[in-house]
C-alpha cells in the first residue's frame, strides 16, 4: 500500500521488482490500497493477481454488501473459479521468457526438474510494460478473447496490419480465414498436449512467431498465453522467407492443396496452380465439396469423388490404410476449361491425397490434387474401362 501511496517511478520499479521476485519463487501476490484506475492498469501489467481498495469499494456492512451483490452473482466466484485463477496468476509477466518459466515451474511441481533455474529479467523491464509481447487470450467452445495484452503485443499486432485488438479477435474467430485454421490448431494443440506450442506465418507480407501455453482450463474455458514475435531483423526475415520459399516450392508440385475441418465445416484453400474459384468460401463444406465435383471432375468420375470425399467414413479408411492417408485418381477438366465439364469421358487425370493432420479434439485433414504424367494416364484410361472397381 505505502508504494501505491508514492506512485512515482521509483515507487512502480519497487512494486514491479517485488511482484517479480514473488512471481519467480512461485508466490501469489495482493496488492492493497487502490484507489485509481491509473493504479489498477499499472498492477495488471506487472501481472499483480489480486487487488483491494476504495477504488473497487468502500467498507460496506454485512447488510450493504448483500444489496452490492444482489443481481450481481457473476461477481461471486466458485472453488473451481479461484483453482483457475491461481493457476493462471502463476504466469510471470516480468520475466524475459514467461511462457517457458511458466512450463519450468510446472515440470518443478511434478518433480521432473527439481533442479530447474527459472530466469528472471532485468528489474527494470517492467518501464517497457513488460518488453515481452504477452497477452492472455481465454478460449471457449468457439471463440478466442483476449483477457489482457500489454504494449508490446499492441504494437505487434499493429505491425501485423491489425488496427486493434478486436481486429485481430475478428480474424481469429472467423471461420473462413486462414487465421482461424492456423490458431485453431495451435489453440487445440496447446490445450490438449499442456506443452508450449509454436507457429510461424506471413500476413501482410509481416512474418511472425506466434507461442502459446496453456495456463489453466476448465469444462467450457481454457485460459492460455500467447507470445508473439514479429521479424525485425534482416537475417531473421531472410529465414522466413527461406521457409516460405520451401513451402511454396513444396506446393508447387500440387495443383491443389485444401486444410479441411469436417467437423466444424470449414475449409481453407492455400494453394493452387489453377485459376480455381473459391469453392471453400461457400455457404457449408458439403456445398463446397459439391460444388468443386460439379464444375471441376468430369460427369463419369463425379459420383465416385463425392464418394472419396465422404466425411463420415473418412476416418475410418485413412486409420484402416496402411499408408496413413488414402488416395485415388479422377479426371478433371482442368486441361479443357474453356469447354468445361459438360460431358464425356475423357480427360486428364489427377491423384487426390486425403492425409489426416494431428489435431487432438478435431479431426483435420489436408486435402492434395496432383497431376498424372501422361504415360501412366494411358494406364489409367484402360482401367478405368476396363476394371472401374479398381479405382474405387
Amino acid at each position: 500500500m505505502q508504494f501505491l501511496h508514492n506512485f512515482t517511478p521509483k515507487g512502480r520499479q519497487l512494486l514491479a521488482s517485488l511482484i517479480r521476485m514473488a512471481k519467480s519463487l512461485g508466490m501469489h501476490t495482493l496488492t492493497e490500497g487502490v484507489e485509481t484506475r491509473e493504479q489498477q492498469d499499472f498492477l495488471i501489467s506487472v501481472g499483480c493477481e489480486l487487488q483491494q481498495g476504495f477504488f473497487y469499494s468502500r467498507p460496506l456492512s454485512g447488510a450493504d454488501f448483500m444489496a452490492f451483490i444482489d443481481g450481481k452473482r457473476n461477481l461471486l466466484g466458485t472453488q473451481e473459479d479461484k483453482i483457475y485463477w491461481r493457476q493462471i496468476g502463476r504466469l510471470n509477466f516480468l520475466s524475459a521468457n514467461p511462457l517457458d518459466d511458466y512450463a519450468r515451474m510446472e515440470q518443478a511441481e511434478r518433480g521432473k526438474a527439481q533442479d530447474a533455474e527459472i530466469e528472471t529479467p532485468n528489474a527494470c523491464a517492467y518501464i517497457d510494460n513488460a518488453g515481452v509481447p504477452l497477452a492472455l487470450v481465454e478460449c471457449g467452445r468457439n471463440k478466442a478473447l483476449h483477457v489482457y495484452a500489454n504494449n508490446s503485443y499492441l504494437r505487434r499486432v499493429q505491425e501485423l496490419g491489425y488496427a486493434s485488438i478486436d481486429a485481430l479477435e475478428r480474424a481469429f474467430n472467423d471461420h473462413r480465414s486462414d487465421q482461424y485454421l492456423m490458431v485453431k490448431k495451435l489453440v487445440t494443440d496447446a490445450i490438449s498436449l499442456g506443452t508450449r506450442q509454436t507457429v510461424e506465418y506471413v500476413n501482410n507480407d509481416v512474418y511472425y512467431r506466434l507461442s502459446a501455453k496453456c495456463l489453466a482450463k476448465q469444462r467450457d474455458r481454457a485460459m492460455l498465453a500467447l507470445r508473439l514475435t514479429t521479424f525485425d531483423s534482416e537475417r531473421e526475415i531472410q529465414t522466413a522467407r527461406e521457409m516460405l520459399n520451401y513451402g511454396n516450392s513444396l506446393f508447387s508440385t500440387y495443383e491443389l492443396v485444401v486444410v479441411i475441418y469436417p467437423d466444424s465445416g470449414i475449409s481453407s484453400r492455400i494453394y493452387t496452380s489453377n485459376n480455381l474459384p473459391s469453392y471453400d468460401r461457400a455457404g457449408s463444406l458439403a456445398k463446397s465439396v459439391q460444388r468443386f465435383c460439379e464444375c471441376e471432375v468430369m460427369p463419369v468420375d463425379q459420383a465416385r469423388y463425392l464418394r472419396f470425399m465422404d466425411f463420415e467414413t473418412m476416418t475410418q479408411r485413412i486409420e484402416s490404410s496402411p499408408k496413413g492417408f488414402i488416395q485415388s485418381s479422377f479426371r478433371l477438366c482442368w486441361d479443357q476449361r474453356e469447354g468445361g465439364c459438360a460431358g464425356g469421358d475423357v480427360g486428364p487425370w489427377y491423384t487426390a491425397r486425403v492425409s489426416r493432420i494431428p489435431a487432438s479434439t478435431e479431426r483435420a485433414y489436408l486435402l492434395t490434387i496432383q497431376s498424372h504424367p501422361a504415360n501412366e494416364a494411358r494406364y489409367l484410361d484402360v482401367i478405368a474401362r476396363d476394371h472401374p472397381e479398381i479405382l474405387e
